[in-house]
């Protein structure tokens, strides 16, 4: 057995093309002028939401994609607060969310709040990083996703994205753009198919000094 491997990969090595001089790396693309019009196009297009507020008071500020408030208890008869999972400490986590060891693949959760380092301009895609393995499973299975990211978040490409990722001290990270969406069937587009069915980024940006440029 290892004869025969070792003719097979003897004659792909003699069959290798040879490789030219390595080209030069292309210039990365620039940040574009009104880079927030352009984040916010490309976001919505892939089926999310952007929304910009300042740090103090956010989670008053942004319009949640759960009826009742995530930061209240629910109120009324028959009514009852949404389960979520959050991993900042401004939003507590309550319900299947509230514990990740108990928390099995058939509990439903409401809402997912997670922490992003950075968003791209160009596809408008948010690098997230999970802490941990409840972390990363309930940005797929609850029913909406929120990313919150802050202050100097942006960056204009992946090509600036994969230079600020490093790589060798990272387990797992991921790209997450837009609702889960899928057109298999009779092409037509289906939202929240296998995953959230709504994504909103939430950018905690205050507003800039009078005088000073703005943060992005």
């Amino acid at each position: 057995m290892s004869n025969a491997r070792d003719a097979i990969l003897a004659q792909l090595a003699a069959k290798r093309p040879a490789f030219g001089r390595a080209r030069r790396g292309l210039p990365s693309p620039s940040m574009p002028p009104d880079a927030e019009a352009v984040l916010r196009a490309r976001i919505e297009a892939a089926g999310g939401t952007l929304q910009i507020v300042p740090r103090a008071g956010w989670i008053e500020r942004i319009a949640w994609p759960v009826a009742e408030h995530p930061a209240a208890p629910g109120r009324g008869e028959g009514r009852s607060s949404p389960s979520v999972y959050s991993t900042l400490p401004e939003l507590a986590s309550r319900g299947p969310g509230a514990d990740g060891e108990d928390w099995t693949d058939g509990a439903p959760l409401d809402l997912a709040v997670l922490r992003g380092a950075f968003a791209v301009v160009e596809n408008g895609a948010v690098w997230q990083v999970p802490r941990a393995p409840e972390e990363r499973r309930a940005a797929l299975l609850a029913e909406h996703l929120v990313l919150v990211i802050e202050g100097d978040a942006l960056v204009a490409s992946l090509h600036q994205a994969y230079e600020r990722i490093d790589l060798a001290t990272l387990a797992f990270g991921w790209f997450l753009c837009g609702p889960s969406k899928t057109a298999d069937i009779e092409q037509a587009l289906v939202l929240g198919a296998h995953g959230p069915r709504s994504l909103s980024v939430v950018w905690l940006r205050d507003p800039p000094m009078p005088g000073k440029g703005a943060t992005a």
